[in-house]
């Protein structure tokens, strides 16, 4: 199924709530996502309210070791379509235990949403039974 094709799961619905974001991704990152692993993207305003999704497919190949250097080129996409906040997910299969290549990933989008002048709302890592909302990066020192 295409992102086009499912029902918006979000509305008007601000995705700073955990409920609201894990409602959102539970219905657009379908098993086929899952399985073959994506970095999954709901761009949102400066209300939190859902602009576009966007979906990375990783074709069943970890690479995490390329975040840091895939993800900020993301950065000049995020502020010409006007993005002020962002829910990120590391859909893969397997267990929902928080692996390095989770924490790799995790840190690319932290380091995103700092060049892309972004407010990280969360990000998850969903698996075909779970969905785990990671820590929330620490505050930037002075």
């Amino acid at each position: 199924m295409r992102l086009d094709d499912r029902p918006d799961p979000c509305g008007d619905r601000p995705l700073d709530d955990p409920d609201h974001a894990t409602a959102a991704l539970e219905a657009y990152i379908g098993a086929e996502e899952r399985e073959a692993g994506c970095i999954f993207l709901l761009l949102c305003d400066e209300h939190a309210r859902l602009i576009q999704p966007l979906a990375l497919t990783l074709g069943g190949v970890d690479h995490s070791v390329e975040a840091g250097a895939v993800l900020p080129r993301l950065a000049g996409v995020l502020d010409a379509a006007g993005v002020r906040s962002l829910v990120v997910a590391v859909a893969r299969a397997g267990y929902s235990a928080i692996s390095d290549s989770d924490r790799a990933w995790h840190q690319a989008v932290i380091d995103l949403a700092v060049q892309a002048e972004a407010r990280l709302l969360a990000t998850y890592v969903v698996t075909h039974g779970d969905i785990v909302r990671l820590p929330e990066p620490l505050p930037r020192s002075a």
